[in-house]
């Protein structure tokens, strides 16, 4: 059931004209600079957009605006955050993904971050998220659990996934139509 999830969510997603994924993504956007939690952290992962996910470029943006420590994942072994600043250069992985430059001075300690963004093909009304299959953000957040936030457009919600027992649920997924919280912790 995942793998037909996967299928027709992407294939749906692929089908968004530009405009419209802009206008979508400028929308979730809008509501994620409102959230008490997202002003009130200081270390902030975001991903980097795939395949017409939730663009992400706005959100970085205000974050540095906002003298915010910016994180984005690189995928190796193992999935790890480098910190970004305005104008660093970004490099194509083997996947198509943008990542930052991999070094050890810019390894983000995983404690350090407070917030993080999810990519998702899916989630449901349970606050779990469909990935992108590789199982990379899974690993990382059964060590790490910083505040988590989906990004999604509302097309993505279903009722209910398959829940594995390496899933770590969401505390919000944000929409372009709606902020959904499951489970109430710091600032929400």
């Amino acid at each position: 059931m995942k793998s037909l999830h996967r299928l027709l969510i992407r294939k749906r997603r692929a089908a968004l004209p530009v405009g419209e994924y802009r206008a979508l993504s400028r929308a979730v956007f809008s509501k994620i600079i409102t959230l008490p939690v997202f002003t009130k952290a200081q270390h902030v992962a975001v991903y980097m957009p795939h395949e017409n996910e939730v663009d992400t470029q706005f959100l970085i943006e205000q974050a540095h605006a906002d003298k915010k420590s910016v994180y984005l994942p690189v995928f190796s072994k193992t999935l790890s955050f480098h910190l970004v600043k305005p104008g660093d250069a970004l490099i194509e992985s083997e996947t198509g993904i943008l990542e930052p430059v991999k070094n050890s001075e810019s390894a983000a300690l995983a404690t350090r971050i407070d917030l993080m963004f999810l990519p998702l093909v899916a989630f449901d009304e349970r606050g779990y998220r469909l990935g992108r299959g590789a199982g990379a953000y899974d690993r990382y957040l059964a060590l790490h659990r910083p505040y988590l936030i989906g990004l999604a457009y509302e097309f993505q919600k279903i009722s209910s996934l398959e829940k594995e027992p390496w899933d770590v649920p969401m505390d919000c997924v944000v929409t372009e139509m709606n902020v959904y919280c499951f489970k109430p912790r710091f600032g929400s």
